[in-house]
């Protein structure tokens, strides 16, 4: 990329440790594996120092948790979806927010 470019990218986040662990079981499953490479810690410390950051979106932080719940009440889950969805939306728009989310957006310019 040269300077002053742009690229907007939606990548898996593998920093919690529970979808670490997730992954080693799946892993071997997935027929995505090839190209399918979730961010790290260290991804994310790179992408910080190679890029400016501009606007960050995490995703699944806080709303991961109706997934569970919906299993036993998905009315339930669908009310806390929405209510942890938009406390994801406000809050884990920073590389150290986004750190137990499942996924995450990212706008990155080369400097």
């Amino acid at each position: 990329m040269s300077n002053g470019g742009i690229a907007i990218t939606q990548d898996p986040i593998q920093t919690w440790i529970p979808i670490k662990l997730m992954r080693l079981v799946y892993r071997p499953l997935q027929t995505d594996v090839a190209w399918e490479v979730p961010f790290t810690r260290n991804s994310l410390d790179a992408i910080q120092r190679k890029f400016k950051v501009e606007p960050i979106q995490g995703i699944y932080g806080y709303s991961k948790w109706a997934i569970p719940i919906s299993i036993f009440n998905p009315k339930l889950a669908g009310h806390y979806a929405q209510r942890w969805h938009m406390r994801d939306v406000r809050y884990a728009t920073e590389l150290n927010t986004i750190r137990s989310c499942l996924q995450a957006s990212f706008m990155l310019r080369k400097e």
